[in-house]
């Protein structure tokens, strides 16, 4: 949860004064529970605009619209989309040991020495997660109540699935951690009507089926583009007729490249110029790299929507990838068609 002294300075670097009372910071530590809900709040006020107003344009804030394309390799062999899975999954079954829960939100609040303080604010973040995507179904004529068994892809430590537990009469969620998922279950054992799933191999996605609501946030992002082509068709294929997913998946990363051979001797060093201004979001490829974040063009998605059959009913600009100077991350809502 943020504090009063992030609420003042704050104000007094984006707005240049100092809040207008106690309750006001009040307002924004209960309304704003990470500090980008904080940031991106004053940055979209009226009163942010027009100060604002000739200084700064869209284009500080958002990709251009004359951006280079990527260089991206979709070609795998099916050794190769082990060899991509098993390396993302070692990356991930190293930080579920040690950081969990910052690892899923990157906030110093949440790193394991602050949990004591930090973990119900952690946890509560998962309730933004459920109203956004109600907004969704709602703007597109659904209810969340009209689905049966949701399917979640990456639910780490259970930050939005103990949410979706009391949305859903059925969860399947999944993930590729022992150490995320251990904390899941510790935290949600009781509730009977959530199944949990690890998964060792990729080929392991395709068991999971009879779900007619797919879910998944921040998560595909961390798998190189062929494995989240692999994934998104496998969980359309297996999605019940009628059924709504809803994911995200940055699909511009500037200077980004892949090139498979390249990228499994030497990991996301290969995929980026490293004076790229992206690294210093994810990690220096020079150094230890905590996780790995890769793009997949919309062209792909709406290829891999339209053959499994699925309406992308919206599609939008999110504010997932943090840096959106220099990248796209989009929020795609889906629904497949009867037969």
């Amino acid at each position: 949860m943020i504090t009063n002294e992030d609420v003042v300075m704050a104000y007094r670097v984006l707005q240049g004064r100092e809040p207008e009372s106690a309750e006001v910071i009040q307002g924004w530590i209960e309304n704003a529970p990470l500090q980008q809900d904080l940031l991106v709040g004053i940055i979209t006020s009226d009163e942010f605009q027009r100060r604002m107003q000739g200084r700064l344009t869209a284009g500080h804030f958002r990709v251009a619209q004359d951006c280079t394309p990527m260089d991206i390799d979709m070609t795998v062999t099916p050794e190769q989309l082990d060899q991509l899975f098993a390396k993302i999954k070692d990356q991930w079954e190293k930080i579920g040991g040690t950081e969990a829960h910052w690892s899923v939100l990157s906030d110093e609040r949440y790193r394991s020495a602050n949990l004591a303080e930090s973990i119900a604010p952690f946890y509560a973040t998962g309730a933004k997660e459920l109203s956004t995507l109600r907004s969704y179904l709602k703007r597109n004529g659904l209810e969340l109540e009209s689905f049966t068994t949701c399917f979640e892809l990456g639910c780490g430590v259970g930050r939005i699935t103990s949410h979706l537990v009391d949305a859903f009469p059925s969860v399947i969620a999944a993930d590729i951690s022992g150490g995320h998922l251990q904390i899941a279950h510790e935290r949600l054992a009781k509730r009977a009507n959530l199944r949990l799933k690890k998964l060792d191999f990729i080929a392991e996605l395709d068991d999971i089926r009879g779900f007619d609501f797919f879910y998944s946030i921040i998560v595909l992002q961390h798998n190189p583009p062929p494995v989240i082509r692999w994934m998104l068709v496998t969980i359309l294929r297996n999605l019940a007729d009628a059924g709504v997913a809803f994911f995200q998946i940055p699909s511009y990363y500037e200077n980004y490249q892949f090139r498979v051979e390249s990228y499994l001797h030497e990991g996301l060093q290969s995929c980026w110029n490293v004076s790229d201004p992206l690294h210093e979001h994810w990690g220096n490829p020079a150094e230890e790299i905590i996780y790995d974040a890769h793009p997949l063009p919309q062209r792909e998605v709406f290829r891999i929507c339209r053959e499994a059959g699925c309406e992308v009913m919206e599609v939008r600009e999110d504010d997932w990838v943090g840096e959106q100077r220099h990248s796209i991350s989009n929020s795609y809502l889906v629904r497949k068609r009867v037969v």
